[in-house]
């Protein structure tokens, strides 16, 4: 197991790691009131960070437009065009965000995201 997954792992108590990619997983947290099944993408306080977001609308039609609901890191901003989240988190925490795509029908699918910026 990577330390980095180990120590996510370890920061989330009571949580159960559902799959992984190497640069993300997916958690259920039992705790959770709102019972969310969220994307965990783990990250370093000072060092570049980017990810891009991946999600679509069941049968929607272009155009998408992209939203990000929650407060992100210092130092990380979010590109509604890639979609992409990237910078250098300028803080260390724990943070909970909201991924919304719509399309151009007015679907909306959501997903849930937790950034964990890790200190050395």
């Amino acid at each position: 197991m990577n330390k980095a997954l180990l120590v996510l792992l370890l920061t989330l108590p009571s949580c159960y790691a559902i799959s992984g990619d190497g640069k993300s997983v997916f958690v259920f947290d039992p705790t959770d009131k709102h019972k969310k099944e969220r994307i965990v993408y783990t990250c370093s306080y000072r060092e570049p960070f980017t990810r891009q977001l991946k999600m679509h609308v069941f049968r929607g039609r272009a155009p998408y437009q992209y939203r990000l609901l929650g407060e992100l890191p210092n130092g990380i901003e979010f590109d509604e065009t890639g979609p992409t989240i990237r910078g250098k988190p300028m803080e260390v925490g724990i943070f909970d965000l909201t991924y919304i795509v719509r399309d151009s029908d007015g679907k909306t699918e959501r997903q849930y995201i937790r950034i964990v910026v890790l200190g050395c």
